[in-house]
C-alpha cells in the first residue's frame, strides 16, 4: 500500500449534496482536467494511476487506486460504504471520550463533595476548625 498525498482532493471536484462519490477509470484520467492529479500523483507517490474511486466530504476522503480491473458505480458504493462506517467509528469514539470525560468528571466531584462533608477531611482541608490556633479572632 502506498500512501496518497494529503491534498488529493484539492484536484477532485468539490463534493456537493449526493454527488460525493466519484469513480474514474484509465480513459476518464487521461482528459486535460485530470492532467494535475496524475502528474501530483507521479511525482510525489511515484503511483501512476489507471483508475480511481473516492468519497468525499468537506473534512475528510477516502480514495482508493488501482483496482486490478475498471471500475464502476458499485465500486464507488463500495468505498462510500467504508467511508460511512469510518465516520460513524469516529463520532462513536467521539461519543466514548466525551463518556469518559464526564464520568472523570463526576467522579472527582463526588470526591470534592465527600471530603467537604467528611468531618476529619473536610474541617482540616478547608479551614473550618473553630478550635484550630490560627481561627480569626483567636
Amino acid at each position: 500500500m502506498t500512501p496518497l498525498p494529503p491534498d488529493i482532493g484539492h484536484y477532485l471536484p468539490t463534493p456537493t449534496g449526493d454527488n460525493s462519490m466519484l469513480f474514474y477509470n484509465e480513459d476518464d484520467l487521461v482528459k486535460p482536467e485530470m492532467g494535475p492529479l496524475v502528474s501530483d500523483l507521479l511525482a510525489k507517490s511515484a503511483v501512476v494511476p489507471v483508475n480511481l474511486v473516492c468519497s468525499l466530504c468537506d473534512h475528510i476522503s477516502l480514495c482508493a487506486l488501482n483496482y486490478g480491473r475498471r471500475v464502476s458505480h458499485y465500486d464507488a458504493e463500495v468505498v462510500n460504504s467504508v467511508f460511512a462506517q469510518s465516520l460513524f467509528l469516529q463520532s462513536l469514539s467521539r461519543q466514548v471520550r466525551e463518556t469518559e470525560d464526564a464520568f472523570a468528571y463526576t467522579v472527582q466531584a463526588l470526591a470534592r463533595a465527600s471530603e467537604v462533608n467528611d468531618e476529619d477531611t473536610g474541617t482540616i482541608s478547608f479551614g473550618w476548625d473553630s478550635t484550630a490556633p490560627c481561627w480569626p479572632g483567636r
